[in-house]
């Protein structure tokens, strides 16, 4: 018999579905500022100067882990490790597949607005099979571009599903295990193909991070407010000291660099007091709502943008208007993306297979009893 889990905390969902939106913007805001760069006349904004913005994937990652650990039941049978890989296809691949679709069909038309190299046939069938393939240029980015995180999202999941064949209490050491060893593998032993420098990949730790903060909720760590906005503030502080601004700790791994900072970040708004539901809080939890459409639309907008701007626009106009059309134009754009399209065909195709029905990242606290005897 397997045992049941311990007991959860309801979580967080306001926090962290803020977090979420804080993660999509500034991956938006990355992109953006390299666009308005290219329009500025008078040196370059440099958004990422003092912050690297890239930060926002990182934060995804821990956050992924912490909900993955939260939400996954049926520890210890196969069905339940197909249950949970069904919820994370419908979840991820539709949109996905979408845009990497939309994206071909773009550069057919217009081979100038892909960004970077394309490459072959094989490129394309491993973009949209979550397996890397290095383009023309030598990247490993697949056709849509942001979608390089999705390859090592993928892969956890695999790795998370074929842990839940076993018990629970034996599954989250065995992951561990996993993770820590191909990420070993990864420094001893040259990667004989592309895919295998994902697989093995040092960011494949931040995932565990998130694991941790995970059995932490689970165990009912809990922070006074002052003690999490201590660990936020840590966490923000490291991700500048450690980043750009002083340019000193390249020699790093990005887990440790970026990965740590992200999950102080991560644990100190989930493990913390809940959040008020204010009108700043609530829109920003409604584009954490969207953050998945966002993350993958946003260079639609930015580039789409981009065209009208160079064609319409003088070229003195400040590139800072640039910079708020694109972000707001990217924002509405996966808003109605996310309310038309991601949701209602999320919708559908749970219903219409072993996933069921479509539940939340992390559960408001009315439904978390609920979830919990799932």
């Amino acid at each position: 018999m397997t045992a049941a889990p311990p007991p959860v905390r309801p979580s967080p969902l306001v926090s962290l579905q803020v977090l979420r939106a804080a993660a999509a913007l500034m991956v938006l805001l990355h992109h953006a500022g390299h666009e308005a760069d290219l329009r500025a006349t008078d040196g370059a904004f440099g958004l990422d100067r003092f912050f690297d913005l890239g930060f926002g994937v990182h934060l995804f990652f821990v956050i992924s882990g912490f909900i993955m650990l939260l939400t996954a039941r049926g520890f210890g049978s196969g069905r339940g490790a197909l249950v949970f890989m069904a919820r994370r296809v419908v979840r991820v691949v539709p949109l996905y597949w979408l845009l990497t679709s939309a994206t071909l069909l773009v550069a057919a038309a217009s081979p100038h607005l892909l960004n970077g190299a394309s490459g072959g046939a094989a490129w394309v069938a491993g973009s949209y099979l979550f397996i890397p393939v290095a383009r023309g240029d030598g990247t490993l980015n697949p056709v849509l571009g942001q979608g390089w995180t999705l390859d090592y999202e993928m892969f956890f999941y695999v790795l998370f599903a074929l842990a839940m064949v076993l018990p629970r209490r034996a599954a989250l050491p065995a992951l561990a295990l996993a993770l820590v060893a191909l990420v070993a593998l990864g420094r001893l032993v040259a990667p004989p193909f592309a895919a295998a420098a994902v697989w093995t990949d040092g960011l494949l730790l931040e995932f565990l991070l998130g694991l941790g903060v995970g059995l932490a909720a689970e165990r009912g760590v809990h922070l006074r407010p002052r003690a999490a906005a201590a660990v936020v503030g840590a966490g923000v502080g490291a991700a500048v000291a450690l980043g750009p601004w002083t340019g000193r700790f390249d020699a790093l791994g990005p887990a440790l660099r970026e990965g740590v900072p992200a999950a102080l970040i991560v644990a100190g708004c989930v493990l913390g007091p809940r959040w008020r539901g204010a009108s700043a809080v609530a829109a920003l939890a409604l584009i954490g709502d969207a953050s998945y459409s966002l993350y993958l639309s946003h260079p639609f907008a930015v580039r789409l943008l981009g065209v009208a701007w160079t064609a319409a626009i003088p070229a003195g106009a400040p590139p800072v208007l640039f910079l708020a059309s694109a972000c707001a134009a990217a924002v509405l754009g996966a808003l109605a993306l996310h309310r038309f399209v991601e949701r209602p065909m999320t919708e559908a195709l749970q219903r219409r297979s072993l996933a069921g029905r479509v539940v939340r990242p992390i559960l408001p606290d009315s439904a978390a009893g609920a979830a919990r005897r799932n």
